[in-house]
């Protein structure tokens, strides 16, 4: 009687931790969505936020074929400024500031490096093109010299664009050009995949601007 209750205790036990096994898993899963449920939603209807979701990291700099010159401006010698975007009837237009924060000249010439992060972490699949957009004039790459202290400006362009169960821009990363480390900051924006931003080149503020 005492070996059938052993043999018959070798049989319940994997069964009851297989049980145990598969009410954690349920468990798990009940507590996640009780999580998502409860989060609060999006103001702008984007879609929520997917750990799980599919997607690759922005790249830390954007390929580039040719050196940068060793007195560039670059990251490492100048501070890059992004406030927030203005608007105006449907579009959206983004001033980038760089600062020589050096003590001796860097020269600038081409345009900025743009990409942007969704709200997972990865990057968003947008087009950049350089050129004007309906925010901002490009007045075409040229040398630029900025002494210690002197500024430069380029203009980011786009159209607004619905946000409703879209990922969207949630991080902004600029460089002074590709191949230069690229910063980033937290900035939602209605930038969405497939949307095409336009950049125009570094230039000087013109006087009475």
């Amino acid at each position: 009687m005492l070996a059938a209750i052993a043999v018959a205790s070798l049989i319940v036990l994997p069964v009851a931790a297989q049980a145990g096994r598969d009410a954690t898993q349920q468990q798990l899963r009940d507590d996640r969505a009780a999580a998502q449920a409860s989060a609060t939603p999006d103001p702008d209807g984007a879609a929520p936020v997917d750990p799980d979701a599919p997607g690759e990291p922005v790249p830390t700099e954007a390929p580039r074929a040719d050196p940068i010159p060793d007195d560039a401006c670059t990251t490492a010698n100048s501070t890059l400024m992004a406030p927030a975007p203005d608007g105006a009837t449907g579009h959206r237009g983004q001033e980038i500031q760089l600062v020589n924060a050096a003590d001796t000249p860097c020269t600038l010439e081409g345009y900025l490096d743009v990409a942007y992060g969704d709200q997972n972490g990865h990057l968003l699949d947008v087009t950049v093109e350089h050129g004007s957009s309906f925010m901002a004039q490009d007045g075409g790459a040229v040398p630029i010299t900025l002494q210690p202290g002197e500024s430069a400006f380029a203009e980011i362009g786009w159209d607004a664009n619905s946000m409703h169960g879209q990922l969207v821009a949630s991080t902004l990363w600029v460089a002074t050009r590709p191949g230069d480390d690229r910063l980033t900051w937290d900035m939602r924006l209605d930038i969405v995949p497939g949307a095409t931003v336009k950049v125009t080149a570094w230039h000087l503020r013109q006087s009475g601007t």
